[in-house]
């Protein structure tokens, strides 16, 4: 659509047919996903119109986000969640749009023009700070969810990887200057991707043969 190849009509209409179709058979499978859906709606239309130009909650409706579609998923399949696990979801989202935050102020600042408005109220410092509170919070807020854990005390044996796969993603971001495309590090960085398998495979184990 911002192109000019798809027409914005055609796109609108197609979307609110998405949408209601969406809503009804939510509503229809579980009233509070359904609840969740309309949240998440009015979230991403409230963070295109306005939010994200407001600094630091740019981020933080990003984070909101995926805390969102962490509780959904795990009401649609009817398992329960701890408020460590929706904290997990929270600090990792937030490091990961901080971090995508930082990489589009280095290339705003080496082509010296900015893609975003929002950017010229951060600085690399500023980011800097934000991602090592981040990650931190993190690594303890995993341990402690993996202490607490209703399932296995065994899962502490996976904070390693977290340790590691973090580590990782902050060497990209600061040593090789990645960090735009979370998803496409995770596809394409060897270690990342290894860390990741190895981690679900001790998680499938340890819920398998020690909980």
């Amino acid at each position: 659509m911002a192109s000019g190849l798809l027409k914005p009509k055609l796109a609108l209409g197609i979307g609110a047919v998405l949408l209601l179709g969406s809503l009804s058979t939510s509503f229809i499978v579980n009233p509070i996903f359904f609840l969740i859906l309309i949240v998440y709606f009015v979230t991403n239309i409230m963070y295109s119109l306005y939010l994200k130009h407001v600094v630091i909650i740019d981020m933080m409706i990003i984070a909101f986000g995926f805390v969102l579609r962490a509780i959904g998923g795990a009401v649609i399949i009817e398992v329960p969640f701890t408020p460590w696990f929706l904290l997990c979801a929270m600090l990792l989202s937030l490091f990961l749009a901080i971090g995508k935050r930082r990489h589009e102020l280095v290339l705003s600042m080496e082509e010296n023009k900015s893609h975003r408005k929002v950017l010229e109220n951060y600085s690399l410092p500023f980011l800097d700070q934000l991602i090592s509170i981040v990650s931190s919070a993190t690594i303890v807020s995993y341990a402690v969810f993996t202490f607490t854990s209703r399932n296995s005390p065994y899962l502490m044996w996976t904070i390693p990887f977290v340790i590691y796969g973090i580590f990782r993603y902050l060497y990209l971001i600061h040593i090789k200057k990645l960090g735009g495309a979370p998803e496409k590090i995770l596809l394409e960085d060897k270690h990342i991707l290894a860390t990741v398998i190895l981690y679900t495979m001790s998680v499938i184990v340890i819920l398998t043969y020690f909980s």
